[in-house]
């Protein structure tokens, strides 16, 4: 019971995904208070930002591909048509 919860929520995805948006918030707060940032600095919260945004690229593409529906039977292929000629 337990692994089909964790599977059918997504558990371990969201939280993933809530772990990163969280550190990503941190890290661009951080950046905005310092006084004179290096570029090694803004290369952090660049690469922050762009990891943000592969994983959430990542996550809606595999959202959008999830069946959250229930199985529905799919249209038969229509039958062949015969040349009578």
């Amino acid at each position: 019971m337990a692994s089909t919860v964790i599977d059918n929520y997504k558990i371990f995805p969201r939280l993933m995904m809530l772990v990163v948006t969280i550190l990503t918030y941190q890290a661009t707060h951080w950046f905005m208070n310092l006084p004179d940032p290096s570029n090694a600095q803004a290369g952090l919260v660049s690469v922050c930002m762009g990891a943000l945004t592969g994983c959430f690229g990542i996550w809606m593409n595999k959202e959008s591909k999830t069946d959250r529906s229930v199985a529905t039977p799919k249209p038969a292929a229509p039958a062949p048509v015969k040349d009578e000629r």
